[in-house]
């Protein structure tokens, strides 16, 4: 189970992801190169269009590893940031998000380590069901068959 620090250090990624994803849109050579396309009506559209569908993408691929050890939130962000770079609701949500996340590691480290272990506890018995339905409805795999079978061996 993820200790105070491993947590915090996890959130602290987080954070750092956006941030950095919000400095370097900001300050890149990426904006002089968007404001290049954009300066034509064909290269807003197509712009529009392709940021919308990547980050879509991008969003639904960390949407899906959320459950899953890994990542998820991380790309989720990510999605917004490219989300964020033609929607005003994007960046509102990022910013959300962002503060909820700050908010969060705020509360899980002023609780104490009962209510920590508790928290953990519940997001591994989460992760469990996640990937015990998912390859059980997906792949037709029940681990508790298996383990079954493979202790009977």
């Amino acid at each position: 189970m993820p200790d105070k620090a491993q947590e915090v250090g996890v959130l602290e990624a987080v954070e750092e992801v956006v941030e950095r994803a919000e400095d370097s849109v900001r300050h890149s050579k990426l904006v002089r190169a968007l404001e290049r396309v954009r300066a034509t009506r064909t290269g807003r559209i197509i712009l529009r269009i392709v940021l919308t569908l990547l980050g879509i993408a991008i969003v639904l691929l960390g949407l899906a590893l959320v459950p899953l050890p890994g990542p998820g939130w991380v790309i989720v962000f990510g999605g917004l940031a490219i989300l964020a770079l033609e929607y005003a609701w994007a960046r509102s949500l990022l910013q959300f998000a962002k503060e909820k996340v700050q908010a969060w590691t705020h509360w899980i480290g002023q609780q104490s380590w009962w209510v920590r272990i508790g928290v953990g506890l519940l997001t591994c018995a989460f992760v469990a069901a996640v990937l015990y339905l998912t390859l059980r409805f997906s792949m037709g795999i029940d681990l508790i068959e298996e383990g079954q079978a493979f202790l009977e061996r």
